[in-house]
């Protein structure tokens, strides 16, 4: 058991580093085709330009949809157990900025936060199943690098990286509805893929996945994957 977590927990640091390595390799290309093409960063001083102007500035992004969230281990109620939940719900809110642009590609920074719900619906304590339900919320606060390619094209496929942390809260209780609480604000790694088609020169929807690890001290780690409908709003 221990090695196939351990397994588990290498394939998925390696998934994040395949992320985050394509994201790095990308921007650097970005970042040299446009030096390269005369078109150059937002500087840190003066008003910022529009994406009306040259593909950089400010915008909203937003998702909805089914949260999943795999079989975790934790002993966040005083000792070790295994949590088993239903699908959820996540929606997020991500306020960004577009800062490099070039002909293929866009590279912005966003703060994320949202909420991700799951209903739990076994908790097994020393092998041994138990009547505890309960339920999970996550509220994910995150700083995203979001590289977004073909601007001028109707359909834009994204990939992007995060990290922060996530406070989460648990409750349980048994047949006697006695109920028990848990909250905690652990660190915690996001990969992100998509695409989006536009509707008007300042307004996308679309389809994606997010990959959410959170990493408690008590080296468990919590898995939420979400497929989600996006949209983003230029200004």
């Amino acid at each position: 058991m221990f090695l196939m977590k351990t397994d588990m927990f290498t394939l998925n640091r390696k998934i994040f580093a395949v992320f985050a390595a394509c994201l790095i390799a990308a921007a650097a290309t970005a970042y040299s085709q446009s030096v390269a093409g005369g078109v150059y960063p937002t500087p840190a001083y003066g008003w910022p330009n529009y994406h009306s102007v040259n593909g950089l500035g400010f915008y909203l992004a937003g998702d909805a949809g089914i949260s999943v969230l795999p079989d975790f281990n934790s002993s966040r109620f005083g000792g070790p157990a295994r949590f088993s939940a239903d699908p959820g719900a996540r929606f997020s809110l991500e306020p960004g900025y577009d800062f490099l642009s070039t002909r293929q590609l866009t590279l912005g920074a966003e703060f994320e936060t949202g909420a991700i719900y799951n209903r739990l619906n076994s908790i097994n304590v020393g092998g041994t199943s138990t009547d505890m339900r309960g339920d999970y919320y996550q509220v994910p606060f995150l700083g995203n690098l979001v590289l977004k390619f073909g601007p001028d094209s109707w359909v834009k496929p994204y990939i992007g990286v995060g990290g922060g942390g996530v406070y989460s809260h648990a409750r349980i209780h048994g047949d006697f509805d006695e109920w028990a609480w848990s909250d905690q604000t652990d660190p915690a790694v996001q990969a992100m893929a998509g695409v989006r088609f536009q509707l008007t020169p300042f307004a996308d929807l679309g389809l994606g996945y997010k990959f959410l690890m959170v990493l408690p001290g008590d080296d468990n780690q919590v898995y939420t994957h979400a497929v989600l409908a996006s949209f983003n709003l230029a200004f």
